[in-house]
């Protein structure tokens, strides 16, 4: 297999190559959440 014709199939997700395998894993996502600054920098004393 040429060049091209290898890139082309790792793009279009029909390479059949172990290298490649993760690329097509689906990470889980994580769960996030926001403070707002005054929780993380501490409330201002004026």
């Amino acid at each position: 297999m040429g060049c091209p014709a290898f890139l082309l199939t790792v793009l279009t997700r029909t390479a059949q190559t172990a290298y490649f395998g993760h690329l097509y894993d689906v990470p889980k996502p994580t769960e996030h959440h926001f403070e707002t600054a005054d929780r993380t920098l501490g409330a201002s004393r004026r």
